[in-house]
């Protein structure tokens, strides 16, 4: 009963509490083109920079380096483990690159020289474990004519999947190659090194490659995600309703990936995902946080007896709140003239007309001075935008025994007050709610904190009935997130503004080298090979601004790119 006394006294609180945004952004703000020492630059990048989006450089090396409860292996594991059938480092440039992953040099905040995206989070029990963060998938580099240009909460065109199977086929190899295990044990222990305390370390190992297996077993798919795609939803849906609740039954194929959304505008929005379906504003905020960290290793326990209050899990309620507030002061990223071709003013001014008739309606203009402003966001109708249903679909009507919560309060009723005991099954989405909520409450002063003095932006809440299709956002900075529709079934804004049956059927995904024509990567070769004939992958639907000319098309990118 406790619980809900703490949760009524969070939702009082949080209803009378008028916050406003602290200015955290320090005096070293970067500016566009400004150089970035942090970056290791490819073979064909002169010079890396970082676009100014209204952070100073230690937000973003804070953003990329804080850990938020992603427990993908023991840190200093990390740091030794051997690649698959070779001598050399798991963690060695090339195979991070080989990932999508954007390697780093050591700083402060970086130690050990890791990729944006890996950090460490430290339990007084289990010690310190690498994981993803939210930057690994969000933060892109883009090349152009050598140079690189980082910029954060874009897209990133990271392979997750490849990166899972292969460290899950290191640490296996690592388990059953006693030469290998045994340089690896050296490494670890160190002066610890005995007989006793390698066998301790060999068991370690099997335990946690296990885990990794089990993680790649409960996803594994036959829509193959490739670079800057994953099914997220499907990615927690399983780890919680398979996983947390020992269900095998209740795994989903992960079938409908996603590309990774830019982050700016995020906490701005009323609603937030692809579909639009989860609530945002203080609790929802917290919420959609850590059920992100569940979905990227993040652990949690669903105790048998059916506890009423809370669940124990690896989450990290302060730093979720840290992220949230940096996320909230980033800005979009403006068109950097210094770097690529001037903006025709001619062809913006033309092209804002055409936007005015073609996009408007469903993706709002926000000035650059409002971007901090709250908005409603639209949701279309998969009847009206016809594009690929998989993702929606898949979420609405997932259904999962409940297991061991048959019988106990459905936690995810907390927020609608409708309070209910779960059955023996129920929507995946709501077990899933059920164990986010659990997690929060286990952490009552941490999350009350939390919510009563971070995530200051009010959001509008939203409508009951939200019809099923797919969120349609303010397109402020757009021009960096190629591909493009909610599944990256098109690679530019040129093919997004042609009649679908004239959208290219097949191209591939993972080069970094920009085309500011079309608004897109480069896309005759890379290392995966996107297919729209697949379920799932299909680029149909958004016909909207498709029966324009070549030269309008051309006038509407321009404006586009202005945003």
């Amino acid at each position: 009963m406790k619980y809900h006394l703490i949760l009524a006294l969070i939702c009082v609180l949080l209803a009378s509490c008028k916050s406003t945004n602290v200015d955290n952004i320090a005096k070293d703000s970067l500016t566009t083109g400004a150089p970035s020492p942090y970056i290791i630059p490819g073979k064909e990048i002169g010079e890396v920079v970082s676009i100014n989006q209204n952070w100073s450089a230690t937000t973003q090396q804070l953003f990329w380096f804080t850990g938020q409860g992603s427990k993908m292996i023991p840190y200093e594991w990390f740091l030794y483990l051997e690649q698959k059938n070779s001598t050399t480092l798991f963690s060695e440039e090339t195979n991070i690159l080989k990932y999508g992953f954007i390697p780093q040099i050591k700083s402060k905040f970086n130690p050990d020289s890791l990729p944006i995206g890996f950090a460490a989070s430290s339990y007084k029990k289990d010690g310190k474990w690498l994981g993803l963060t939210c930057s690994a998938c969000h933060t892109n580099q883009m090349n152009y004519k050598g140079t690189a240009m980082i910029v954060d909460g874009a897209p990133n065109l990271a392979n997750v999947t490849l990166f899972n199977k292969e460290l899950a086929a290191a640490l296996e190899d690592t388990y059953k190659d006693k030469m290998k295990f045994k340089r690896f044990a050296r490494y670890i222990l160190r002066e610890d090194y005995t007989k006793d305390s390698a066998s301790k370390l060999h068991k370690e190992l099997k335990t946690v490659t296990d885990t990794r297996n089990g993680y790649n077993a409960r996803n594994d798919s036959s829509v193959h995600g490739g670079n800057g795609r994953v099914d997220a939803f499907g990615y927690i849906f399983n780890q919680v309703a398979a996983g947390a609740l020992d269900l095998p039954a209740n795994i989903h194929e992960p079938n409908a990936p996603v590309s990774f959304p830019f982050l700016w505008g995020t906490p701005q929005s009323n609603v937030v995902q692809w579909i639009g379906q989860t609530p945002n504003g203080r609790l929802g905020s917290l919420a959609r946080n850590s059920g992100e960290v569940l979905g990227v290793f993040g652990t949690i326990d669903i105790p048998h007896e059916g506890k009423f209050g809370g669940y124990n899990s690896s989450v990290k309620i302060k730093e979720l709140t840290e992220l949230e507030e940096w996320v909230t002061d980033l800005r979009s990223p403006q068109w950097p003239e210094t770097i690529l071709p001037k903006l025709d003013a001619k062809k913006v001014l033309a092209g804002k007309a055409l936007y005015e008739k073609s996009c408007v309606a469903c993706h709002e203009v926000i000035p650059r001075e409002k971007e901090y402003d709250s908005y409603k966001a639209i949701i279309t109708p998969l009847r009206a935008i016809k594009t690929d249903p998989q993702t929606a679909t898949n979420i609405a009507t997932s259904v999962s025994k409940t297991g061991r919560l048959e019988g106990t309060v459905n936690r995810s009723k907390y927020v609608t007050k409708e309070i209910e005991d779960f059955g023996k099954t129920a929507p995946t989405a709501d077990v899933v709610r059920n164990a986010v909520v659990g997690a929060i409450i286990h952490q009552p002063k941490q999350s009350l904190k939390s919510m009563l003095f971070g995530y200051h932006v009010e959001v509008e809440k939203p409508e009951k009935d939200t019809p099923l299709g797919y969120k349609a956002r303010p397109l402020n900075g757009v021009w960096a997130t190629a591909p493009f529709l909610h599944n990256g079934s098109v690679p530019n804004l040129e093919q997004l503004l042609l009649p679908s049956d004239k959208r290219i059927k097949s191209f591939y995904v993972g080069s970094r080298e920009f085309d500011p024509e079309n608004v897109g990567y480069e896309f005759s070769q890379g290392p995966f090979k996107f297919d729209t004939t697949i379920k799932g992958n299909s680029n149909a639907g958004h016909e909207y601004g498709t029966k324009l000319n070549a030269e309008q098309r051309a006038q509407l990118i321009e404006y586009i790119k202005s945003l």
